[in-house]
Protein backbone atom coordinates (compact mmCIF):
# COMPACT_ATOMS: atom_id res chain seq x y z
CA UNK A 1 0.00 0.00 0.00
CA UNK A 2 2.91 2.30 0.78
CA UNK A 3 4.37 1.75 -2.69
CA UNK A 4 1.03 2.56 -4.28
CA UNK A 5 0.82 5.83 -2.32
CA UNK A 6 4.36 6.79 -3.41
CA UNK A 7 3.52 5.89 -7.00
CA UNK A 8 0.35 7.98 -6.85
CA UNK A 9 2.19 10.97 -5.37
CA UNK A 10 4.93 10.72 -7.99
CA UNK A 11 2.36 10.51 -10.79
CA UNK A 12 0.51 13.56 -9.47
CA UNK A 13 3.77 15.48 -9.17
CA UNK A 14 4.73 14.65 -12.77
CA UNK A 15 1.29 15.70 -14.02
CA UNK A 16 1.46 18.92 -12.05
CA UNK A 17 4.94 19.78 -13.31
CA UNK A 18 4.11 18.96 -16.93
CA UNK A 19 0.93 21.04 -16.91
CA UNK A 20 2.73 23.89 -15.13
CA UNK A 21 5.63 23.85 -17.60
CA UNK A 22 3.25 23.91 -20.58
CA UNK A 23 1.67 27.08 -19.29
CA UNK A 24 4.98 28.76 -18.55
CA UNK A 25 6.78 27.73 -21.74
CA UNK A 26 3.95 28.65 -24.10
CA UNK A 27 5.04 31.80 -25.92
CA UNK A 28 2.50 33.58 -28.07
CA UNK A 29 3.34 33.98 -31.77
CA UNK A 30 4.49 37.18 -33.47
CA UNK A 31 1.74 39.45 -34.78
CA UNK A 32 1.22 42.22 -37.33
CA UNK A 33 3.20 40.59 -40.14
CA UNK A 34 3.95 43.11 -42.89
CA UNK A 35 6.26 43.53 -45.88
CA UNK A 36 8.33 46.57 -46.84
CA UNK A 37 6.64 49.81 -45.78
CA UNK A 38 3.87 48.16 -43.79
CA UNK A 39 1.84 46.28 -46.42
CA UNK A 40 -0.37 43.49 -45.08
CA UNK A 41 -1.01 40.69 -47.60
CA UNK A 42 -0.50 42.95 -50.64
CA UNK A 43 -1.70 42.14 -54.15
CA UNK A 44 0.22 43.57 -57.11
CA UNK A 45 3.33 43.98 -54.95
CA UNK A 46 6.22 45.74 -56.67
CA UNK A 47 9.36 44.27 -55.07
CA UNK A 48 10.75 40.80 -55.92
CA UNK A 49 12.94 40.99 -52.81
CA UNK A 50 10.50 41.89 -50.02
CA UNK A 51 11.54 42.81 -46.49
CA UNK A 52 9.63 41.14 -43.66
CA UNK A 53 8.62 42.71 -40.34
CA UNK A 54 6.61 41.56 -37.31
CA UNK A 55 5.80 42.56 -33.75
CA UNK A 56 6.44 40.58 -30.60
CA UNK A 57 3.43 39.84 -28.42
CA UNK A 58 3.00 42.25 -25.55
CA UNK A 59 3.37 40.28 -22.31
CA UNK A 60 5.25 40.69 -19.06
CA UNK A 61 7.39 37.63 -19.83
CA UNK A 62 8.70 38.78 -23.21
CA UNK A 63 11.32 41.49 -22.96
CA UNK A 64 13.13 40.98 -26.26
CA UNK A 65 13.80 38.70 -29.18
CA UNK A 66 17.05 36.72 -29.31
CA UNK A 67 16.46 34.88 -32.62
CA UNK A 68 13.93 34.36 -35.40
CA UNK A 69 13.03 31.94 -38.18
CA UNK A 70 11.16 32.84 -41.37
CA UNK A 71 9.75 30.29 -43.82
CA UNK A 72 8.43 31.13 -47.30
CA UNK A 73 6.56 28.76 -49.62
CA UNK A 74 4.53 28.56 -52.80
CA UNK A 75 1.54 27.15 -50.89
CA UNK A 76 0.26 27.59 -47.33
CA UNK A 77 0.09 23.79 -47.06
CA UNK A 78 3.91 23.64 -47.16
CA UNK A 79 4.32 25.82 -44.06
CA UNK A 80 6.11 25.67 -41.74
CA UNK A 81 7.90 22.35 -42.25
CA UNK A 82 8.28 22.09 -46.05
CA UNK A 83 9.03 25.64 -47.18
CA UNK A 84 10.08 25.41 -50.83
CA UNK A 85 11.24 29.02 -51.38
CA UNK A 86 13.18 29.98 -48.26
CA UNK A 87 13.90 28.82 -44.72
CA UNK A 88 16.22 31.00 -42.67
CA UNK A 89 16.55 28.30 -40.01
CA UNK A 90 17.28 29.85 -36.61
CA UNK A 91 18.97 33.24 -36.97
CA UNK A 92 20.48 34.69 -33.79
CA UNK A 93 19.31 38.28 -34.07
CA UNK A 94 17.01 40.76 -32.35
CA UNK A 95 15.98 42.15 -35.77
CA UNK A 96 12.23 42.04 -36.34
CA UNK A 97 11.95 44.81 -38.92
CA UNK A 98 12.94 44.81 -42.59
CA UNK A 99 14.50 41.36 -42.74
CA UNK A 100 15.59 40.93 -46.37
CA UNK A 101 14.20 38.03 -48.39
CA UNK A 102 17.09 35.86 -49.59
CA UNK A 103 15.26 32.89 -51.06
CA UNK A 104 14.54 31.68 -54.61
CA UNK A 105 14.01 34.41 -57.21
CA UNK A 106 10.43 35.64 -57.38
CA UNK A 107 8.62 36.40 -60.64
CA UNK A 108 5.73 38.50 -61.88
CA UNK A 109 2.27 37.35 -60.75
CA UNK A 110 3.76 34.92 -58.23
CA UNK A 111 2.05 34.40 -54.89
CA UNK A 112 4.06 33.46 -51.81
CA UNK A 113 3.10 32.55 -48.26
CA UNK A 114 5.21 33.17 -45.16
CA UNK A 115 5.36 32.63 -41.41
CA UNK A 116 7.71 33.63 -38.65
CA UNK A 117 8.54 32.49 -35.13
CA UNK A 118 10.97 33.93 -32.59
CA UNK A 119 12.96 33.05 -29.50
CA UNK A 120 12.69 35.30 -26.46
CA UNK A 121 15.44 36.58 -24.16
CA UNK A 122 15.40 33.26 -22.27
CA UNK A 123 15.78 31.24 -25.50
CA UNK A 124 12.15 30.08 -25.33
CA UNK A 125 10.59 29.47 -28.76
CA UNK A 126 7.29 31.06 -29.72
CA UNK A 127 4.50 29.43 -31.65
CA UNK A 128 4.39 30.02 -35.39
CA UNK A 129 2.61 33.16 -36.55
CA UNK A 130 -0.46 32.97 -38.72
CA UNK A 131 0.28 32.59 -42.44
CA UNK A 132 0.66 35.83 -44.41
CA UNK A 133 1.00 36.20 -48.15
CA UNK A 134 1.85 38.55 -50.96
CA UNK A 135 1.17 38.46 -54.67
CA UNK A 136 3.61 40.09 -57.03
CA UNK A 137 2.46 42.40 -59.78
CA UNK A 138 4.01 42.84 -63.21
CA UNK A 139 7.70 43.40 -62.51
CA UNK A 140 9.18 43.76 -66.02
CA UNK A 141 8.21 45.93 -68.98
CA UNK A 142 7.93 42.79 -71.12
CA UNK A 143 5.18 41.51 -68.79
CA UNK A 144 2.89 44.34 -69.87
CA UNK A 145 1.00 43.28 -72.99
CA UNK A 146 -2.23 44.70 -74.28
CA UNK A 147 -4.18 45.55 -77.43
CA UNK A 148 -5.70 48.88 -78.22
CA UNK A 149 -9.38 49.13 -77.50
CA UNK A 150 -11.42 50.63 -80.32
CA UNK A 151 -14.92 50.71 -81.67
CA UNK A 152 -15.94 47.69 -83.72
CA UNK A 153 -16.60 49.81 -86.82
CA UNK A 154 -14.06 52.58 -86.34
CA UNK A 155 -14.17 53.68 -90.01
CA UNK A 156 -17.93 54.12 -89.96
CA UNK A 157 -17.95 55.90 -86.63
CA UNK A 158 -16.02 59.10 -86.86
CA UNK A 159 -16.65 62.28 -85.02
CA UNK A 160 -17.61 65.50 -86.68
CA UNK A 161 -18.66 68.81 -85.24
CA UNK A 162 -22.25 67.56 -85.21
CA UNK A 163 -21.38 64.33 -83.35
CA UNK A 164 -20.73 60.71 -84.33
CA UNK A 165 -21.84 59.41 -87.76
Amino acid sequence: MKRFACFLQLTLLILLLSSWSCCILRIEPPTDLVVNEGFTNPIGFYDPKPRFSWKLPVTEKIKSQSAYRIVVASSPDLLPDKADFWDTKKVDSDQSVWVNYEGHGLESRQKIYWQVMFWDQNKGASQWSSVSHLELGLLNNADWQAKWISLANAEKNHRTEEGYH
